[in-house]
């Protein structure tokens, strides 16, 4: 195989040549020639590569590069997905007519109703509409 792609570089430097001739004497028929010396060098390293390429480590580069770049955006999703839910929480609050102040710390959602008796309704609420987010009551509203 060695030897085959020597011949074909020998081949290759023939044919540069002959193209440089080509630029000084343009009448002569070396173009088709030199194309398909050109294409054979092409081939001979390409095949030269895919023999003796390593496959098993380039597919367990590209296992390691996936698996980095999975977790990589993970805490990201799962920040955005957390604050979708307190919007969502606010909204649902808001359209029962119950005054609070939601807010996401360290992925739990904490809610403080404007007045204490709101609180069951903010429970119930919750209960039915967070699935497994963490949240927490808190009292402290002191509305009418």
């Amino acid at each position: 195989m060695e030897s085959i792609r020597h011949l074909a570089l020998g081949c290759c430097v023939v044919s540069t040549a002959a193209g440089l001739l080509r630029v000084f004497w343009p009448d002569n028929g070396y173009k088709p020639v030199i194309n398909a010396v050109l294409m054979l060098y092409i081939i001979t390293a390409v095949w030269q590569f895919a023999r003796t390429a390593d496959w098993q480590g380039v597919v367990g580069q590209l296992q390691n590069f996936s698996a980095a770049a999975k977790t990589d955006y993970e805490p990201y999703a799962q920040s955005l997905a957390e604050q979708v839910s307190a919007q969502a929480v606010r909204e649902i609050l808001q359209q029962n007519g119950i005054e609070a102040a939601v807010s996401l710390r360290d992925g739990t959602l904490y809610v403080t109703p404007a007045r204490p008796a709101d609180a069951p309704r903010v429970r119930g609420l919750l209960q039915e509409n967070c699935g497994s987010l963490p949240y927490t009551v808190q009292s402290g509203g002191d509305a009418p």
